[in-house]
């Protein structure tokens, strides 16, 4: 069925066994995998033997992590995209060394000089820019919209945002495009507008509980009324049921 479906349930074989009776229906051909997207690898076995219970055999299931998912679909937009992203945070981490060194004398920075006074074996500095680094990535994936007013310098005049919205235009200058949120909002945009082919998307796609899944396919569920997609939650905090309702448009 196309569409948005949302699955509940506070016990995990409940949910394998919905998942398994959607899988019974096929997909177009028989070379199109089934892709269901995975926290963790120890999901991916667990589905697949329980996939295998339920209909007998688990075959030509494709689990890959929500990132991999939603890159894949990235590389749709940009098919230049390099391999490796400038915004992987083992990468900002180095990048980030280098930028704070740079700026550590700026306005806005004192608290940071202060802290990385007599480093002189970098290792505070390396610390600290893992720790921005992290920071930065959960930003992309859940405060997208400070990350723009950031590039767009519209950010608070008070710490921490000062120096945070600095070292991000930082790392950002002629990459933008290239960021996780950027291309989610572009692939959004260009959905919208119909330049952007529907058909080069999985046929259908199941989500394990993934944040990612809520915030990005919930967007897409009015833009793509002809894909199937499936998220299933082991449980949902309270009160978040009409925040999910409200972002499938229900």
């Amino acid at each position: 069925m196309a569409g948005l479906s949302v699955y509940t349930s506070n016990r995990l074989e409940i949910l394998a066994k919905q998942l398994a009776e959607i899988v019974q229906t096929p997909l177009p051909t028989p070379f199109t995998p089934e892709v269901i997207v995975v926290q963790s690898r120890g999901m991916e076995r667990w589905i697949a033997m329980e996939l295998a219970r339920f209909n007998g055999i688990s075959a030509n299931c494709a689990f890959p992590f929500p990132n991999a998912f939603l890159e894949d679909i990235f590389k749709n937009l940009i098919p230049d995209m390099p391999e490796t992203s400038p915004f992987e945070p083992d990468i900002m981490t180095f990048r980030l060394m280098g930028i704070i060194a740079k700026c550590i004398n700026r306005k806005g920075f004192e608290d940071l000089n202060a802290y990385l006074a007599e480093d002189d074996s970098h290792l505070k500095l390396y610390q600290l820019s893992g720790r921005i680094a992290d920071l930065f990535d959960q930003y992309l994936v859940f405060r997208p919209q400070l990350l723009f007013q950031w590039e767009r310098s519209k950010e608070k005049k008070a710490a921490p945002h000062n120096w945070q919205a600095q070292l991000w235009r930082e790392l950002a200058q002629g990459k933008a495009h290239l960021h996780r949120a950027r291309m989610r909002e572009n692939l959004l945009e260009q959905i919208r507008s119909s330049h952007f082919d529907t058909a080069r998307l999985p046929k259908r796609v199941h989500f394990s509980e993934s944040r990612i899944s809520l915030f990005f396919t919930c967007r897409l569920s009015q833009s793509c009324p002809g894909w199937s997609r499936s998220i299933f939650f082991s449980s949902i905090p309270a009160g978040s049921t009409g925040r999910i309702l409200s972002l499938i448009g229900k």
